[in-house]
């Protein structure tokens, strides 16, 4: 038997009622998710803020501990501000290699002007571990994003820096040039400035040890001869690295006699710095 209107007009009510019940609903938990979101974030943003804290007083390791807590269960941006915070922690003890993998971890929660930070850090790592060409290829890709933005001068700087290290130096004084011509009031600029056009000095690497006691003897012994020897520890990756060099000259043609001397009369390795 046809139902009558009346009967599909409370049947199509029901349906109506059942709709709005759903919606309801939907708009409840997503205000509750919203909700328990904020609290989790709020939650965590002191953790971060106080890893910030003990990072600025030289006690990395206990903001790498509050730095995991905040990434275990943080939200997205702040996993990643919280892996960025800790890498920075890993790199001040020379762990190069572990700080960039956790950067390029924290890319994956990153949008944005943090994501282009990160990759900022990553060549940074790069700078600090002396693997010049690979910074300079991060800082140019970089440079070629960042169009006109802020962070400009300081990536003309960082690039330029990283030229020189390489020993590349035309390039170096494109970049430096262009940092001084848009950038002349920067404090990028005036740092750049205090650098001579070779760079702050020349030395020359002869030996480089994970056996301190080995870097003394050559140290020692290149003392004896009257050469101005002296050791740089490099810490890297859990390890440092005693490193013997020679000399810190102002121009590049003097650091190249004493090199030459060093491989003919002393048969000894030699790599000049920058």
């Amino acid at each position: 038997m046809p139902e009558n209107n009346s009967s599909i007009r409370r049947k199509f009510d029901i349906l109506m009622d059942m709709n709005r019940f759903k919606l309801i609903a939907i708009i409840i938990l997503a205000v509750i998710a919203g909700v328990v979101g904020m609290q989790t974030a709020c939650a965590f943003q002191p953790a971060l803020n106080d890893a910030t804290g003990e990072f600025l007083k030289g006690n990395y390791s206990v903001a790498i501990d509050a730095c995991t807590r905040v990434q275990q269960r943080g939200d997205r941006g702040l996993r990643a501000e919280a892996m960025h915070l800790q890498a920075m922690c890993l790199s001040k003890a020379g762990e190069y290699s572990r700080a960039r993998e956790l950067l390029k971890q924290a890319l994956s929660y990153a949008t944005g002007a943090t994501q282009f930070e990160l990759y900022l850090a990553i060549g940074d790592t790069y700078f600090n571990q002396e693997m010049y060409p690979q910074a300079v290829s991060m800082y140019d890709q970089l440079i070629n994003q960042a169009g006109s933005s802020d962070y400009l001068a300081m990536l003309y700087y960082k690039a330029g820096k990283a030229y020189q290290k390489n020993g590349e130096w035309v390039k170096s004084n494109y970049y430096l040039d262009l940092l001084n011509k848009k950038f002349p009031q920067s404090m990028e600029a005036r740092l750049a400035a205090k650098t001579s056009p070779d760079g702050d000095y020349f030395t020359i690497q002869v030996g480089s040890f994970a056996n301190k006691q080995n870097a003394q003897k050559l140290h020692d012994d290149l003392k004896a001869k009257g050469y101005e020897a002296y050791m740089m520890p490099l810490p890297a990756d859990g390890r440092t690295l005693y490193r013997v060099r020679v000399g810190k000259f102002v121009s590049r043609n003097s650091a190249q006699l004493i090199e030459q001397q060093l491989r003919s009369k002393e048969s000894l390795p030699t790599k000049m710095f920058p």
